[in-house]
């Protein structure tokens, strides 16, 4: 819960930013309703009790968890223009990406 702290002082201080515009003001209301919903959701999955994530192999290291959809992006839009992969190509990219 640590992390989401940040989050509500930031939308606080963009209801003061937005200048009173009632418009923006509601958004960002919902915006918080909808973070304080869903926080069992939304928080790190270093901060989740009970999750426990094993040392890494020699040699190896962990990095951040990062997000899945600047990876997936790459692939939709191949995929929206009609094109697609061969298998060895596809396999490639994941390769690519994985690194």
């Amino acid at each position: 819960m640590r992390s989401l702290s940040k989050v509500f002082e930031k939308i606080e201080a963009l209801k003061y930013d937005s200048g009173g515009v009632k418009a923006e003001v509601k958004k960002l209301v919902i915006l918080e309703g909808y973070v304080r919903n869903n926080i069992d959701g939304i928080i790190s999955y270093k901060e989740r009790i009970g999750v426990s994530i094993p040392n890494p192999p020699p040699g190896l290291e962990y990095r951040n968890m990062g997000t899945m959809e600047r990876n997936i992006n790459i692939f939709v839009k191949r995929m929206k223009g009609g094109m697609s992969w061969s298998e060895a190509g596809g396999s490639n990219l994941s390769k690519i990406i994985a690194l």
